[in-house]
């Protein structure tokens, strides 16, 4: 309206059409963006729902998990002792080894979701027959440890460690063995297998099946292996992968 003597509009009919269709758009507009906007909300809602919701079904399977793990380690474990099937120090050392799997199970949720790694090497070592067959038992240091890895990359690591506990018990001649894991700081992790045992000379002895096919798995995902060994000095199979 205010326009209106500098245009020269020619008829006052003329300036109440243009100024109705103008108002009239911007009802629409407001009336549409109005109906968007609630939409979007509706829209964001149902997201939120639905999120809620898969993260409890993800509690709840985890829950359900980790229940029959605990049934079929644990709880077994409690029961023998219970029962006085074995004298008191091998009552000992399935109560440590129990506590050793529980510690990493705990650890593993430090930072919210659980590390698929620390707990299926919690499990492969808890359940190696390493803790049998040498006196004290496999020593373990398991750190918090990246959560977003790969099932590939989970299996080479716990296949690579296993054979390298084989190794160990065929050949190092000890009873002090420990493995470690740890992340590496850029979303990686590094785990190693380490024996005080009578060692050897890597240069004059080739890779086995197991050294070429489960040890070095890692490597084809794009991770490195190092064998640190010589006669007297004990073993180390470090690997290491970084994504």
């Amino acid at each position: 309206m205010g326009a209106w003597p500098a245009l020269a509009t020619p008829s006052g009919q003329e300036l109440i059409s243009n100024t109705t269709m103008m108002t009239v758009f911007a009802g629409v507009a407001g009336l549409t963006g109005s109906l968007l906007l609630h939409a979007a909300q509706d829209a964001d809602s149902a997201t939120a729902r639905a999120v809620a919701a898969e993260h409890q079904a993800a509690r709840a399977e985890e829950r359900a998990e980790q229940a029959l793990d605990f049934h079929d380690s644990v709880q077994v474990t409690l029961d023998v002792i219970a029962a006085g099937t074995y004298p008191a120090a091998k009552n000992q050392w399935l109560a440590q080894r129990e506590a050793d799997y529980l510690r990493v199970l705990t650890t593993s949720r430090k930072h919210g979701d659980r590390a698929e790694l620390a707990t299926a090497l919690a499990r492969m070592i808890r359940d190696h027959p390493a803790q049998e067959l040498i006196g004290g038992g496999v020593e373990t240091r398991i750190d918090v440890l990246p959560t977003a890895m790969g099932p590939e990359v989970v299996e080479a690591f716990v296949k690579g460690a296993r054979e390298a506990l084989n190794n160990a018990v065929k050949y190092a001649r000890t009873d002090e063995i420990c493995v470690t894991a740890a992340a590496d700081g850029r979303g990686g992790a590094r785990v190693a297998v380490i024996d005080q045992g009578i060692g050897f000379d890597p240069a004059s002895r080739p890779p086995g099946l197991g050294t070429t096919y489960s040890i070095k798995r890692i490597v084809d995902l794009g991770g490195e292996v190092v064998i640190d060994s010589a006669p007297g000095e004990g073993t180390t199979v470090e690997l290491t992968w970084t994504p």
